[in-house]
């Protein structure tokens, strides 16, 4: 082998080595931007149990970054969460991650939002309801949960929260 095409060989392995590690950082970032990069998800049920304890209505949105719908609604949870902050804890929780974290939730598809306020009291649904809420209660008509499922906006997220009477502004 001539010395031209050893110094083209070793030319073209470090423009694929230099590539490869740039193209996984890149797509390290990408995925983190899409779902997994929310500062506001949890990673155990002790956060859950704790969000749902505080004196703020909660909004958790059960999901993962492998799911299609909760990708594309990504963006409009970080936005809701923004908007909301201060006055509703928004948390997200990755079940293809962690399925015990929605242990004792009757979460059937992804994403689902469960709603509940001030010390995890489910809300109830607003008279008027457009989002197809459901009130999920036990055998002895106990509410449990509130939850809607299916992806959903950022402002049909603050629109419920003033429903129920969050002062959004």
């Amino acid at each position: 082998m001539a010395w031209k095409d050893k110094r083209l060989w070793a030319l073209a392995l470090a423009v694929l080595v230099i590539g490869s590690a740039w193209g996984m950082r890149e797509w390290d970032r990408r995925r983190e931007v899409k779902a997994g990069g929310f500062t506001f998800q949890v990673r155990d049920r002790g956060a859950i149990s704790e969000a749902l304890a505080s004196p703020m209505p909660v909004m958790i949105d059960f999901g993962s970054e492998y799911c299609g719908p909760c990708r594309e609604m990504a963006p409009e949870l970080v936005k809701a969460e923004r908007l909301l902050k201060g006055k509703v804890r928004v948390i997200f929780a990755d079940v293809w991650e962690d399925q015990s974290l929605a242990k004792g939730f009757p979460l059937r598809v992804i994403p689902t939002q469960f709603f509940f306020g001030p010390k995890g009291v489910p809300m109830e649904v607003p008279k008027g309801d457009v989002l197809g809420l459901v009130e999920y209660r036990s055998g002895d008509g106990k509410h449990l949960f509130t939850f809607h499922e299916g992806p959903l906006t950022a402002d049909e997220i603050v629109g419920l929260f003033r429903q129920m009477g969050v002062p959004v502004d």
